[in-house]
């Protein structure tokens, strides 16, 4: 190779400097002794001699690889650095270079019809136009990545604030539902009424009872009286005479009545019915004095009224007089076993 005969080059001309030096110490020292200084100088020649062939053969090595001398040669070993490396690049570029070839080998000038090299170098443009923008996409691809992952994560949050939105607004409407029905009073009134319909339904069936089957009762605003003697139509209970009404009014405060104890879990003990008999007829007062002496069998029923007839028919009273100028009022007792 080319640095080998370098080296072996500049080795020959080591050694002819050491023969020359040699050969003037010989002639310095010795003289006398011409044999060794011709076997010296024969030496040079010789190494002259390879010297020259040396040299011829570098000359020649470098006009086949090229170069115009051998500093050329060096400063390419220099920017080739590492052989080992550059030799399998070379190997790899002969390698591919053998594959165009052996492609362009099997085309014929039919492949080649309407190319030339201004459109190669057109297309070659276009070609690197193209990579550009190619590069400029997956550039902006990437940003829009990016923001689109932003988005997803502001609509995630929008998403879930949407729904605690709703809930909101869905809890905000139930409590004004619950504001309107209690507004005024409506919360209670529509409780009341739950409570007066079944009121209602058991006050209606006493009254039934009572009245033999006449009158019966409904709850809609306000109680209603029906009246089967009259196909069942409906009148407000204002509408009706003192004694209708008092039995009315019995038949709800005994309904009331059942319904309070009924809740409290606890039985009820005593009644009391003030006044109202003075309305009622003979036959009536008899019906009412029957449901109450039913009552009595489960608790104490307590009568206020001034109607002389029901002292006969009361066993135990408790008789109030009136307060006069000379004394207060008065109490007494009356059983009759």
């Amino acid at each position: 190779t080319v640095s080998a005969l370098k080296k072996k080059i500049a080795r020959l001309k080591d050694e002819k400097r050491q023969d020359e030096n040699g050969v003037k110490t010989a002639q310095d020292k010795h003289a006398a002794s011409v044999a060794e200084s011709a076997k010296q100088r024969a030496l040079a020649e010789t190494f002259a001699a390879q010297e020259t062939e040396q040299t011829a053969a570098l000359e020649e090595a470098l006009r086949v690889e090229k170069f115009s001398s051998p500093e050329e040669a060096v400063a390419l070993l220099q920017e080739i650095g590492d052989l080992a490396r550059a030799k399998a690049e070379f190997e790899n570029f002969f390698t591919r270079y053998e594959t165009v070839k052996s492609r362009l080998s099997n085309l014929s000038e039919k492949d080649f019809e309407g190319f030339s090299e201004t459109e190669l170098s057109v297309a070659l443009e276009t070609a690197l136009k193209l990579d550009k923008e190619r590069l400029d996409i997956f550039g902006a691809l990437s940003v829009e990545e990016e923001r689109l992952m932003r988005l997803k994560d502001l609509r995630e949050k929008y998403l879930e604030l949407e729904k605690q939105q709703k809930q909101v607004a869905k809890e905000r409407e139930l409590w004004e539902q619950l504001r309107a029905l209690t507004a005024q009073n409506r919360f209670m009134e529509f409780i009341a009424s739950e409570y007066l319909q079944d009121i209602c339904v058991d006050a209606s069936n006493r009254l039934l009872k009572i009245t033999s089957g006449r009158y019966f009762l409904r709850y809609d605003t306000e109680f209603m009286v029906g009246d089967n003697f009259d196909g069942g139509n409906l009148r407000p209970v204002r509408t009706l005479s003192g004694g209708e009404t008092f039995l009315v009014s019995l038949s709800l405060a005994l309904s009331l009545s059942n319904a309070i104890f009924t809740r409290s879990l606890r039985p009820a003990e005593f009644f009391f019915l003030d006044e109202g008999f003075g309305t009622l007829d003979g036959k009536l007062v008899d019906t009412v004095m029957d449901v109450l002496g039913k009552l009595s069998q489960n608790f104490a029923v307590g009568l206020i009224s001034h109607v002389e007839e029901l002292k006969t028919r009361i066993e135990n009273k408790i008789l109030v007089t009136a307060a006069t100028e000379t004394h207060g009022s008065t109490i007494k007792t009356e059983t009759y076993a």
